[in-house]
């Protein structure tokens, strides 16, 4: 299982890069708190993300989950 966050390009990217890390460790922690196996989880930040209208910035600010099956 892979947990993505993002964040949206107002401010400064070190400080963007930290909170998709952040809010990607935070959804982690809840799944691994629900028992999934934290071993089995790869939290990823993926930073910024190439929103161009502010309107749209809300959607920056997210995480997504993938899960792979075998």
């Amino acid at each position: 299982m892979s947990v993505y966050g993002y964040a949206d390009p107002s401010g400064n990217a070190k400080y963007n890069e930290k909170l998709s890390k952040r809010r990607a460790d935070a959804v982690k922690n809840i799944l691994v708190q629900a028992g999934f196996d934290a071993n089995k989880i790869k939290s990823i930040a993926s930073g910024e993300t190439n929103t161009k209208d502010k309107k749209d910035y809300a959607k920056s600010r997210r995480v997504e989950v993938k899960v792979l099956c075998d």
